[in-house]
């Protein structure tokens, strides 16, 4: 069995790695597909001839590309993207005194425990949803 390895832009989770491997075990003589989103690479088993439009083909039906990703700055120079972090940041703030206001955050169900921390559970946990989905 033969071995290659090339490299896979965009990736950034596990799910990445899962649908990646998916597409590239559909590929006629793929026997084996291991994916590295932290390395950003894709080590296939294959037998017979490597077919590399077969391969990019389906790393692209994937949603990915090949190649290698651009190093990233700690701080992006795009305007926007400051934009829309300030944006979510007002609507995080407005979700924590709507629910203030409503109690949400006053769940004092027993004496013994202290529900302190809900509302930086609640803002982490809205935080974390919002960033997955605008891809920050």
């Amino acid at each position: 069995m033969n071995k290659k390895i090339i490299p896979i832009k965009g990736m950034h989770c596990r799910s990445c790695e899962i649908l990646v491997e998916d597409e590239l075990m559909k590929v006629n003589g793929v026997k084996k597909a291991v994916v590295s989103e932290k390395n950003g690479v894709a080590e296939i088993h294959f037998q017979g001839k490597f077919e590399n439009e077969q391969i990019e083909k389906a790393v692209c039906s994937a949603g990915y590309t090949i190649g290698i990703n651009d190093k990233k700055s700690l701080f992006s120079k795009n305007m926007q993207d400051y934009k829309d972090l300030g944006f979510v940041f007002l609507i995080l703030v407005i979700f924590y005194f709507i629910g203030k206001e409503l109690g949400l955050f006053n769940l004092s169900l027993t004496n013994g425990g202290s529900y302190s921390s809900l509302p930086i559970v609640f803002l982490v946990g809205l935080t974390a949803g919002l960033r997955h989905q605008l891809d920050l």
